[in-house]
């Protein structure tokens, strides 16, 4: 049988990973005084701790023998497994991914997936492969059809300030003043592993924005929110407002994530 693993940005809910068996190989959230290791009960903590310091913590990726170990007990327990991490462009995750492949005690057992996303994109993929696999797919099948659905499969936010960004050198410090300045709000969209903006003036047009860029064809649409922004429920008000007839899931990103765009609204899709 075929077993998901994936890392903790793009780990579904806890109570699906137990149910279908997905392992999850943790990141790591590193405070200068507190580690924490990313999974989703821990998420408010995260964010309060977020939230109440002035310091934007750092992200670690998970160890070389992490990924042997689950590879090899997925072997050892007669299986294969799948691997989907987050895009090799924001991370080493993928990476390392591969190496311990070639580590572990029969690497023809295991497949990886390079999103070329993160959140719930990535979890979107999740829902797709675990569907395949309990209709027999194959790893080869699974992972073609994936990397099908990456060419219009994307995720967007909508920062509620530019201060993460600007820690982490995403914009400069005189273009995050103006853009505060004049009500300039950037919506972010990573799409097949490449990060572009555009800039729409005050939030309102920003979401506007933002819900025009969803295709007609989603399989896989989640509102979503990074740590506590002020606006969210009036947005997700927006967003089932327009969508009207389609399913919508509500769901939070990993702090590995939050910690880069800070509180932030958002959509994310995966579509054929």
């Amino acid at each position: 049988m075929i077993k998901i693993v994936v890392d903790s940005t793009c780990a579904p809910n806890e109570q699906y990973v137990r149910e279908k068996g997905i392992f999850v190989n943790p990141l790591r959230i590193l405070f200068s005084d507190k580690e924490y290791t990313e999974c989703d009960s821990l998420y408010d903590e995260i964010y309060d701790k977020m939230a109440e310091s002035s310091e934007i913590p750092k992200t670690s990726q998970p160890s070389l023998e992490s990924f042997i170990d689950i590879y090899n007990e997925i072997i050892d327990g007669g299986d294969e497994a799948l691997v989907l991490t987050l895009s090799e462009n924001l991370s080493g995750t993928y990476s390392c991914a591969c190496l311990a492949k070639e580590s572990c005690k029969d690497p023809s057992k295991v497949t990886i997936f390079d999103t070329q996303s993160i959140g719930q994109t990535s979890i979107g993929y999740v829902y797709e492969a675990t569907s395949m696999i309990e209709n027999g797919k194959t790893r080869e099948e699974i992972v073609s059809y994936l990397s099908k659905l990456r060419k219009n499969s994307a995720i967007t936010f909508i920062p509620e300030t530019m201060e993460n960004l600007k820690k982490n050198g995403r914009i400069g410090s005189l273009k995050a003043v103006v853009a505060e300045f004049l009500k300039i709000k950037p919506i972010i969209l990573f799409k097949e592993g490449v990060l572009s903006d555009k800039k729409a003036i005050g939030l309102v047009k920003a979401i506007v924005d933002m819900i025009k860029q969803v295709p007609e064809k989603v399989k896989h649409l989640f509102v979503i929110k990074a740590g506590k922004p002020d606006y969210f429920a009036k947005f997700k008000e927006k967003v089932l407002e327009f969508f009207k007839g389609i399913p919508i899931m509500e769901g939070t990103v990993s702090p590995v994530v939050g910690a880069h765009v800070g509180p932030s609204i958002g959509l994310a899709w995966v579509a054929e």
